[in-house]
């Protein structure tokens, strides 16, 4: 998986967040879902905070391993 997949994917639980941060407590606590949110959006915080961990720390491998000397490595 490459870097922009990555980035993307956590964007988009980013973005789902958002979403659900835009429903009103009064009708979560309808549903009878308040709890069931909280712990939604804590593992989408989760997951878009390592999506953009995991592509900040691919790139700057990427960038690194453009300077190794390659001739002869291989």
């Amino acid at each position: 998986m490459n870097i922009g997949k990555i980035a993307y994917l956590g964007e988009l639980f980013n973005m789902l967040q958002m979403q659900l941060r835009d429903v009103s407590s009064g009708e979560l606590n309808a549903l009878g879902l308040t709890r069931r949110y909280r712990n939604l959006s804590r593992v989408l915080r989760q997951i878009s905070s390592v999506s953009a961990g995991i592509a900040a720390t691919l790139d700057a491998e990427s960038e690194r391993l453009k300077s190794v000397p390659w001739e002869g490595v291989l």
